[in-house]
């Protein structure tokens, strides 16, 4: 709650457990903080970014998707250009405009 009334923009880093269902071989992931801090930490945050690492050295590279989002956000009302570029990355932030 602290981190929450601070002036600025909060980014909360948690790790994932993965769960290998044995009778169909299916991996589910889930967070791996308890489920009472996780309600209390998500309960402030506008977005969940799950993101992977994929590779290794020089050839690594990030992949960022967005698994839950308060609103749909439009990149022209995003005033912190930093918060921009972060989230431009993420699949999924942004509604894709028709053609």
């Amino acid at each position: 709650m602290d981190l929450k009334s601070l002036p600025m923009n909060i980014i909360y880093i948690s790790r994932e457990i993965s769960i290998t269902d044995e009778n169909t071989g299916a991996t589910t992931y889930h967070p791996s903080l308890k489920t009472k801090y996780f309600n209390v930490v998500n309960g402030n945050c506008d977005v969940e970014i799950r993101t992977k690492k994929v590779g290794d050295g020089v050839n690594a590279s990030y992949f960022r998707e967005v698994k839950s989002l308060r609103t749909q956000y439009n990149p022209k009302n995003i005033t912190d250009h930093r918060i921009l570029k972060l989230l431009e990355t993420c699949n999924g932030i942004f509604k894709k405009e028709t053609k």
